[in-house]
């Protein structure tokens, strides 16, 4: 299994406290299975969808998926479900991680 993280993705969206911002972790052709997703809508790419979670103070994961244009955000992530998590082509599963200039965590 593939694991990029993709500084690009590095946003200056902020949380509740300024001094944090948010950077995701992006596996590729991965989708995150839930029932019950917060939000799911239409964005033109991933970055937009990003942006997104980025905002949702709730979010902590979210797909996107390319041909069909489409974002949804999740409470849950791979790690409190790790079976959730299956390969589909042309897609792409984010997981939001809180950075601070030295302090990279993940948020479960």
């Amino acid at each position: 299994m593939l694991r990029a993280v993709l500084a690009v993705l590095s946003l200056t969206t902020m949380l509740k406290t300024e001094e944090f911002g948010v950077l995701f972790e992006i596996e590729e052709d991965s989708f995150f299975v839930n029932e019950n997703p917060i939000w799911i809508g239409k964005f033109d790419s991933l970055f937009s969808c990003s942006q997104m979670c980025a905002r949702e103070p709730f979010c902590k994961s979210a797909n996107y998926m390319t041909t069909e244009e489409t974002c949804s955000l999740h409470r849950e992530t791979r790690k409190m479900y790790p079976d959730r998590l299956l390969k589909q082509k042309g897609s792409s599963y984010l997981e939001k991680v809180r950075y601070k200039p030295g302090l990279k965590e993940t948020l479960n």
